[in-house]
């Protein structure tokens, strides 16, 4: 998140969702994001896939970004 601010990041808005669930702890996001910049302005585009789980202590949550030509899950056009 450090990169992103020190870029000019300051909001991110979510273009498309999609979830799976595989099971009662466990779930998979797909999401295409748009971040802006203070003044409106477009930083980037990107897709993101998140694997979310729960143990004891929580709900835990890895991201990783889905690079062009690939769709990710699903294979949800961009």
């Amino acid at each position: 998140m450090a990169d992103l601010k020190e870029r000019g990041w300051v909001r991110s808005a979510i273009n498309q969702l999609k979830a799976w669930a595989l099971a009662e702890d466990l779930a998979m996001i797909l999401a295409d994001v748009t971040r802006h910049e203070a003044d409106g302005s477009i930083l980037e585009w990107v897709r993101a896939c998140y694997t979310v789980r729960c143990d004891t202590k929580g709900w835990k949550i890895v991201m990783s970004e889905v690079k062009p030509p690939f769709l990710g899950p699903g294979d949800l056009t961009r």
